[in-house]
Order: C-alpha cells, then structure tokens, then sequence
C-alpha cells in the first residue's frame, strides 16, 4: 500500500499541471486573451468584422502573414464597400519604375486586390499610398495582365 502512495503522488501532480495547461492557468499557458481574434471551428482566419470606419488593417495584416511585404503595412481602410486605401512603409525613390520597392509595391496591391476577392468582392478597387500619402500604385481592370500597375 506504501508503494501505490509513492506512485499516486506524482501521477496526481502530472494530472493537475495538464489540467492547468490546458485551461491556461499556470505559468506559461497560452490561453489566448480577450483582445485576440479567435479562429472558428474548422476555419484557418478568424471571424474579422467591418468596423463603423472601415479599418482593415487588422484584417489585411493576418490575411498577408507570411508574406515578406506584411510587414510593410501601415494601414489599411475600406472607404467604401469594394475599395480599399493601404498606406505602407515605404517610399518611392526617384524613377523607381521597375526597382525592389515598386516591385514589393505591386505585390501589396495584388495581395489587397486578392484580400478583396477571398471576402467576396467581385470588382475590387485598390488604391497603395506610400508613407507620405502621394498614390503609387493602382489596381486596374481584372482581366489585364498586370491587374496592379504603378501611377
């Protein structure tokens, strides 16, 4: 009977610290807090909501994870149903046609344009401000073979 006692303890020890972690109590659970988006039974993306003001920052941002131009994002606003306004990180140098950010630019501007289309939007309108707000890249007709071009 002493033997089982020696035994029971730990094993009880072991099935209170899994109980812990899996609630998220104790030290270093991940239980996700309140201001996190939860992702949805059998879904990848968390169920994102239209804000009054149209902000889709959040939104974009998740929806670009992965991406090494994510990162670039500054904001990004609906200003009305289909168009969406991304500020990025970025500056367009003097005749940039063609460099290392224009191209990051436009692969902004097709990311937002494919961020539109996974929401439902059928003719979606994308509009890349770079960070001082002068517009450098537009989205254009959807059947043209470069659907983001710079302006």
């Amino acid at each position: 009977m002493g033997r089982m006692l020696e035994l029971a303890a730990p094993l009880l020890s072991l099935a209170l610290a899994v109980t812990l972690a899996a609630c998220g109590g104790g030290e270093g659970g991940d239980a996700t807090s309140a201001s996190e988006p939860v992702a949805s039974e059998g879904t990848s993306k968390p169920p994102f909501q239209f804000s009054a003001e149209g902000d889709r920052t959040a939104a974009f941002r998740y929806s670009a994870l992965g991406e090494p131009w994510g990162a670039k994002i500054i904001t990004a606003m609906e200003t009305e149903p289909g168009r969406l306004e991304v500020h990025i990180r970025l500056v367009r140098p003097p005749g940039s046609n063609g460099s290392v950010k224009a191209r990051r630019a436009r692969r902004i501007c097709r990311g937002a344009v494919r961020f539109l289309l996974d929401d439902g939007v059928k003719k979606p309108h994308v509009e890349v401000m770079e960070r001082n707000g002068t517009l450098w890249v537009r989205s254009r007709r959807p059947r043209s073979r470069d659907r983001c071009t710079e302006v």
